[in-house]
């Protein structure tokens, strides 16, 4: 999850990823296209890198990094569950804590056996293919106001356990409201 932050090249990192894994990386890579696209930090603070064979950006702030890095570590006890119904970047107006948009990904089942490099090929075309849309996606959408700030909700089923987590203290910002200005 953790190889776009780093700025490792375009490669898997690990051999035969889990489907979880798999998904987490391209989220991890979509949430950072979102923020660029929709200017909820200035582009002075994301650089292009390659993720998928297309370029994308990726925020320079390590603090940035960071949460996303652990927010979506948070949900993964929820994806491998199969808890997870969707996760959503939402995009939230500060001064009135309206949702502006959301931005969801909704889950099926993840296998929890490893990809083979077949396997692996087809679902990074798929996540190639996402990545491409949300560009065009968000170039047709208007500006967000200045008062714009965002947080990472996993939506589960309703009869998912509320703490899949075996960590006795898991992540309290998994829902948090970055609003640090950097």
């Amino acid at each position: 999850m953790e190889a776009i932050a780093r700025g490792a090249p375009d490669e898997r990192s690990r051999k035969e990823p889990t489907p979880t894994e798999a998904l987490l990386e391209f989220l991890e890579a979509a949430v950072h296209r979102i923020l660029a696209s929709r200017r909820l930090y200035p582009l002075a603070v994301f650089e292009r890198r390659k993720k998928y064979e297309i370029p994308t950006h990726m925020c320079r702030h390590p603090d940035v990094n960071e949460w996303v890095v652990q927010a979506l570590r948070a949900a993964q006890p929820f994806v491998e569950s199969g808890e997870a119904e969707h996760i959503a970047l939402v995009i939230l107006d500060s001064d009135t804590n309206d949702v502006l948009e959301s931005h969801g990904f909704r889950l099926g089942h993840v296998s929890s056996k490893p990809l083979s490099d077949v396997e692996y090929a087809a679902v990074a075309l798929g996540f190639r293919n996402c990545l491409i849309k949300m560009g065009a996606a968000n170039a047709l959408m208007p500006p967000l106001p200045d008062s714009a700030t965002f947080t990472l909700r996993v939506c589960t089923k309703p009869e998912a356990d509320p703490n899949p987590n075996p960590n006795p203290n898991p992540n309290p910002n998994a829902d948090a409201n970055p609003d640090a200005h950097l």
